[in-house]
């Protein structure tokens, strides 16, 4: 059987490093030990996500998921960035 992986890298400034991984972790922890396995590494100006599952539609399932939230976080971050600087 093998194993399906995917690596998502996502740059982002250092101040919102933080706020997206607080947002991710739960997700993350959920995650482990069902069906896909997740990881979550902060590293200077990215986040990285990895992802691992022996069955390919639930790694399917996982990134859109993943990236829908990573999508929700973000636009909050970015919304919440620009309306400070107005």
């Amino acid at each position: 059987m093998s194993i399906h992986r995917a690596d998502i890298e996502i740059h982002l400034p250092h101040e919102m490093l933080h706020a997206i991984s607080c947002a991710l972790l739960p997700e993350i922890r959920h995650s482990r030990g069902r069906f896909v396995t997740a990881n979550l590494k902060c590293e200077k100006t990215k986040i990285v996500l990895e992802l691992r599952s022996d069955d390919l539609g639930s790694l399917r399932a996982a990134v859109n998921s993943h990236l829908r939230l990573l999508h929700a976080a973000t636009g909050a971050l970015f919304g919440s960035f620009s309306e400070r600087d107005d």
